[in-house]
């Protein structure tokens, strides 16, 4: 089957831009997770070694808005050029779910450093709850964010992708579970609301090294997506290059997407 004649290029513009905006989405989450990935493994490091160098590094204001502010802001834009890229209502729902815990991260990120950023809210509170909220919504993120790259990596055919996305899913669950005993026996529920805790180093100490496994696993997933994606682009752009035939589905999942027509059908997964 030849390539779709020149009166399709409007369908042809709207697939290159779908999958761009996937490319960006998803590299923009990977870079995110990757600082995540440095961040936790410098706690990490820290317990291990006990070397107040790291502990000063942490702590320095520079590092949360080289850092810390970097991994909150591309985690939200890029959650949000994921959303409403495919029409499926799986998607949708997940890829909404991810934006808006996304942006309640920005929100506890703005008061966390309401001085720095001359908002003046007074004293806000709830420092234990506001965390442990935080750490609550990474789980669900990441999970999110491995159930989207592996969809759409299973859409265009990569052969790694569902034992990839499987471990990394499995990753985040058991980091949910840990998160959840850990708040449940640190939490002092006898002091009522607001809530307090009572952290313990061995939990710091798991909870660092779960989450330096699981966002290093999620961020390679997102990455793998991303370098899909760019693939398909520049498979796309040859095909136009040189108006030759299209190759069966085993051979190119650009041309399979070509062969449908006029969609980009979501595969039953």
């Amino acid at each position: 089957m030849d390539l779709p004649e020149d009166k399709d290029l409007p369908y042809r513009d709207a697939l290159r831009r779908r999958y761009r905006l996937c490319q960006a989405g998803f590299g923009l989450l990977a870079f995110g997770l990757g600082l995540l990935c440095l961040d936790a493994g410098c706690f990490f490091a820290l317990f291990l070694t006990r070397d107040m160098r790291i502990g000063n590094l942490l702590q320095a204001p520079w590092w949360s808005w080289a850092v810390g502010a970097p991994i909150t802001w591309t985690t939200l834009v890029g959650s949000y050029l994921l959303w409403g890229r495919w029409d499926d209502p799986g998607w949708q729902r997940r890829a909404g779910a991810l934006w808006l815990m996304n942006l309640a991260h920005v929100v506890l990120w703005g008061l966390d450093q309401q001085r720095a950023l001359g908002l003046h809210l007074g004293a806000v509170g709830h420092a234990w709850f506001r965390h442990e909220l935080s750490e609550a919504l990474n789980w669900a993120e990441f999970y999110l964010m491995a159930s989207l790259a592996t969809d759409v990596l299973v859409h265009l055919e990569a052969p790694e992708a569902p034992d990839l996305g499987r471990r990394a899913r499995l990753f985040a669950l058991a980091g949910a579970a840990f998160w959840a005993l850990c708040f449940v026996l640190q939490t002092r529920w006898q002091r009522g609301w607001p809530l307090q805790g009572r952290p313990a180093i061995e939990a710091v100490f798991g909870s660092s090294l779960v989450l330096l496994l699981t966002s290093l696993q999620v961020s390679l997933l997102c990455g793998l997506a991303c370098y899909h994606c760019a693939k398909l682009l520049a498979e796309i752009d040859r095909h136009d290059r040189e108006h030759d035939l299209l190759k069966s589905r085993s051979e190119s999942s650009a041309e399979a997407i070509w062969m449908t027509g006029k969609d980009d059908p979501w595969p039953e997964l």
